[in-house]
Protein backbone atom coordinates (compact mmCIF):
# COMPACT_ATOMS: atom_id res chain seq x y z
CA UNK A 1 0.00 0.00 0.00
CA UNK A 2 2.79 2.65 0.44
CA UNK A 3 4.46 1.92 -2.89
CA UNK A 4 0.94 3.14 -4.48
CA UNK A 5 1.96 6.63 -3.25
CA UNK A 6 5.06 6.78 -3.99
CA UNK A 7 4.78 5.48 -7.28
CA UNK A 8 6.42 7.47 -9.78
CA UNK A 9 3.74 9.72 -11.48
CA UNK A 10 3.69 9.34 -15.39
CA UNK A 11 3.61 12.72 -17.15
CA UNK A 12 0.27 12.25 -20.16
CA UNK A 13 1.49 13.08 -23.23
CA UNK A 14 -0.36 16.55 -23.83
CA UNK A 15 0.15 20.38 -24.26
CA UNK A 16 1.33 22.73 -21.20
CA UNK A 17 -0.18 25.43 -20.65
CA UNK A 18 2.87 27.79 -21.75
CA UNK A 19 3.01 25.85 -25.00
CA UNK A 20 -0.43 26.88 -26.11
CA UNK A 21 -0.17 30.11 -24.63
CA UNK A 22 2.63 30.60 -27.18
CA UNK A 23 0.91 29.13 -29.92
CA UNK A 24 -2.26 31.29 -29.64
CA UNK A 25 0.23 34.49 -30.00
CA UNK A 26 2.00 33.10 -32.69
CA UNK A 27 -1.25 32.31 -34.73
CA UNK A 28 -2.56 36.45 -33.49
CA UNK A 29 0.32 37.57 -34.87
CA UNK A 30 -0.02 36.19 -38.09
CA UNK A 31 -3.78 36.94 -38.21
CA UNK A 32 -2.89 40.56 -37.71
CA UNK A 33 -0.11 40.48 -40.29
CA UNK A 34 -2.21 39.27 -42.83
CA UNK A 35 -5.50 41.27 -42.18
CA UNK A 36 -3.25 44.37 -42.11
CA UNK A 37 -1.91 43.65 -45.62
CA UNK A 38 -5.33 42.97 -46.63
CA UNK A 39 -6.62 46.64 -45.63
CA UNK A 40 -3.36 47.84 -46.65
CA UNK A 41 -3.84 47.06 -50.18
CA UNK A 42 -7.59 47.81 -50.05
CA UNK A 43 -6.23 51.30 -49.22
CA UNK A 44 -3.56 51.59 -52.22
CA UNK A 45 -6.31 50.49 -54.60
CA UNK A 46 -9.13 53.01 -52.87
CA UNK A 47 -6.52 55.40 -53.66
CA UNK A 48 -5.39 54.21 -57.11
CA UNK A 49 -8.76 54.96 -58.10
CA UNK A 50 -9.31 58.44 -57.05
CA UNK A 51 -6.38 59.33 -58.41
CA UNK A 52 -7.46 58.21 -61.89
CA UNK A 53 -10.96 59.10 -60.88
CA UNK A 54 -9.53 62.80 -60.64
CA UNK A 55 -7.05 62.63 -63.42
CA UNK A 56 -10.26 61.97 -65.79
CA UNK A 57 -12.31 64.96 -64.30
CA UNK A 58 -9.16 67.10 -64.64
CA UNK A 59 -8.80 66.37 -68.56
CA UNK A 60 -12.66 67.15 -68.94
CA UNK A 61 -12.77 70.08 -67.04
CA UNK A 62 -9.26 71.28 -69.33
CA UNK A 63 -11.53 70.55 -71.84
CA UNK A 64 -14.49 72.62 -70.94
CA UNK A 65 -12.13 75.36 -70.57
CA UNK A 66 -10.43 75.57 -73.83
CA UNK A 67 -13.93 74.91 -75.43
CA UNK A 68 -14.34 78.15 -73.27
CA UNK A 69 -11.31 80.10 -74.16
CA UNK A 70 -12.07 79.45 -78.24
CA UNK A 71 -16.15 80.60 -77.74
CA UNK A 72 -14.75 83.86 -75.91
CA UNK A 73 -12.59 84.80 -78.80
CA UNK A 74 -11.28 88.67 -79.64
CA UNK A 75 -12.89 89.08 -75.80
CA UNK A 76 -9.90 87.87 -74.23
CA UNK A 77 -8.96 85.30 -71.44
CA UNK A 78 -11.38 85.14 -68.85
CA UNK A 79 -9.07 85.89 -65.27
CA UNK A 80 -11.38 85.43 -62.50
CA UNK A 81 -10.98 82.87 -59.88
CA UNK A 82 -13.47 79.90 -60.35
CA UNK A 83 -13.98 76.94 -58.36
CA UNK A 84 -16.75 74.47 -58.37
CA UNK A 85 -17.98 70.65 -58.10
CA UNK A 86 -18.45 67.83 -60.52
CA UNK A 87 -22.58 66.61 -59.69
CA UNK A 88 -21.60 63.19 -61.28
CA UNK A 89 -18.23 62.92 -58.82
CA UNK A 90 -19.29 63.12 -55.12
CA UNK A 91 -16.38 64.79 -52.70
CA UNK A 92 -14.20 66.20 -55.63
CA UNK A 93 -13.91 69.75 -56.11
CA UNK A 94 -12.13 71.46 -58.91
CA UNK A 95 -10.46 75.22 -58.66
CA UNK A 96 -8.80 77.28 -61.56
CA UNK A 97 -6.45 79.98 -60.86
CA UNK A 98 -5.43 82.52 -63.19
CA UNK A 99 -1.22 82.57 -63.31
CA UNK A 100 -0.54 84.89 -65.93
CA UNK A 101 -1.08 86.78 -69.05
CA UNK A 102 2.05 86.05 -71.44
CA UNK A 103 3.97 88.97 -72.36
CA UNK A 104 3.25 90.01 -76.30
CA UNK A 105 0.37 87.90 -76.32
CA UNK A 106 -2.82 89.30 -75.45
CA UNK A 107 -4.76 86.30 -76.21
CA UNK A 108 -2.80 83.42 -74.62
CA UNK A 109 -3.13 82.62 -70.74
CA UNK A 110 -1.51 80.65 -68.42
CA UNK A 111 -4.00 78.81 -65.73
CA UNK A 112 -3.41 76.10 -63.12
CA UNK A 113 -6.48 73.61 -62.21
CA UNK A 114 -6.18 71.72 -59.23
CA UNK A 115 -8.89 68.85 -58.59
CA UNK A 116 -9.10 67.80 -55.13
CA UNK A 117 -10.74 65.51 -52.52
CA UNK A 118 -10.85 64.38 -49.28
CA UNK A 119 -8.45 66.73 -47.22
CA UNK A 120 -4.97 66.37 -48.90
CA UNK A 121 -5.16 65.13 -51.90
CA UNK A 122 -4.98 66.77 -54.86
CA UNK A 123 -3.90 66.82 -58.46
CA UNK A 124 -3.40 69.43 -60.69
CA UNK A 125 -2.30 70.77 -64.01
CA UNK A 126 -0.94 74.11 -65.74
CA UNK A 127 -1.60 74.57 -69.13
CA UNK A 128 -2.07 77.82 -71.88
CA UNK A 129 -5.32 78.76 -72.88
CA UNK A 130 -5.21 80.70 -75.92
CA UNK A 131 -8.58 82.70 -77.13
CA UNK A 132 -9.42 82.70 -81.06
Amino acid sequence: MVSFFFRKIRYSSGFLLLEVVFAVAIVSVSIVMVLNTFFGVRRAIRQTEDYLRAGILLKEKMSEFEKQALAAGSAGIDTRKEEGGFPEAEGFKWERNFVRKLPGQPALGEFNLIVSWDEDSKIDALTCLKAK
